[in-house]
């Protein structure tokens, strides 16, 4: 058990050093006035993605299309929200992976829970931005 905690512990010293050293993004301001369409990721239950509907709404009003990544069940909660463009259920295929290159996204953000396999699946999607609320930096994330 110590021996797991350690190894976990100098993992994500060794993850912070890595974004301490090398990552551009901690210096990269982002330019939301170019952004035109945004990807809100959120694998949460009902609770979790009813807390998301403001941001949803905010980046609408900014004349953002938002699409929505959640789990299949989780679909029926946004199936009527205005504010959304696409509603996209999460799935880790490479032809999924490919779909969302094709997508064009300008904005990835990766809300609550976050996983190490949802950010990877950002990343090979070759999303310029994203954003996350926990240090993922090694993917390229931009922390807030």
């Amino acid at each position: 058990m110590l021996m797991r905690k350690t190894i976990k512990y100098i993992s994500a010293c060794l993850n912070y050093l890595v974004w301490l050293f090398f990552s551009r993004y901690k210096f990269e301001k982002l330019d939301y006035k170019n952004m035109k369409k945004v990807l809100i990721v959120n694998t949460g239950v009902i609770g979790d993605l009813l807390a998301t509907t403001p941001l949803i709404e905010k980046l609408s009003e900014s004349n953002m299309k938002v699409d929505i990544l959640i789990n299949p069940e989780m679909k029926p909660i946004f199936k009527n929200n205005k504010n959304i463009n696409n509603i996209l259920t999460l799935n880790q295929s490479r032809g999924f992976i490919n779909s969302l290159k094709n997508q064009n996204y300008d904005l990835a953000i990766l809300i609550y829970p976050n996983t190490k396999e949802v950010a990877k699946l950002l990343l090979d999607s070759k999303i310029p931005y994203r954003i996350a609320d926990v240090p993922y930096n090694i993917f390229g994330f931009h922390s807030i």
